[in-house]
């Protein structure tokens, strides 16, 4: 009540998530991977012990979480941005064991481990599959259309592309993972369940989908 000038902010959290008034992520970015970056620093100051399993748990329970708490809302389309997440993981297996002249792919590999941007990409088609199966309490029909005509390409349940006025739109959820979706095997999209998904999901190739 009465007259009062509410302040102007052009940074905002919600849910734990950081956006400006143009609905841009980089704060957020920023914010995760320097709290990511020091709770790396510390398990490696902490642990005495080299040992390759050890260290990955250890990665895998406090640390990745930080990077990839609601990545389907802020995930990143710009190659710089890829890459400053990509690096706590890159810089913290090259501290393990013998691994420091290994490449990050090979690590990776020895490790078995995913990139984070593969783990991203992977998060977005299990929230795709929740939402085209109902398993989630929102309306499928506000977020993907079901493709009309018949495709011998892909799978049985495509998509429908929409128009895109920017590329911040592009990069929007249900924006960004049609294409990805669309190119899926039918065995894949047509799994009876999340479980089943995600299992077959691990065994796919997605390598052409990542942006490096």
């Amino acid at each position: 009540v009465g007259a009062c000038s509410l302040p102007i902010v052009s940074l905002f959290t919600d849910l734990g998530v950081s956006y400006d008034n143009h609905l841009n992520f980089k704060s957020h970015i920023s914010r995760i991977v320097k709290k990511a970056a020091g709770r790396a620093k510390c398990i490696l100051k902490c642990f005495v012990s080299r040992d390759k399993l050890l260290l990955t748990r250890a990665f895998c329970t406090f640390v990745r979480p930080l990077l990839e708490f609601s990545s389907v809302i802020w995930c990143p389309d710009c190659i710089n941005e890829i890459k400053k997440i990509e690096t706590v993981q890159r810089t913290f297996t090259k501290s393990m064991g013998n691994l420091r002249l290994s490449t990050y792919s090979e690590r990776l590999v020895i490790l078995n481990l995913d990139s984070l941007q593969c783990r991203r990409l992977k998060a977005d088609l299990v929230m795709c599959y929740k939402i085209l199966n109902g398993l989630l309490d929102i309306d499928s029909s506000c977020f993907f259309k079901r493709q009309l005509y018949a495709s011998t390409r892909g799978n049985s349940l495509k998509l429908a592309k929409i128009h895109v006025a920017s590329e911040r739109d592009k990069n929007f959820f249900t924006n960004r993972v049609i294409n990805i979706w669309n190119a899926l095997p039918d065995f894949l999209v047509s799994s009876s369940s999340v479980s089943s998904f995600r299992r077959n999901i691990a065994l796919t190739d997605l390598s052409k989908h990542l942006l490096f």
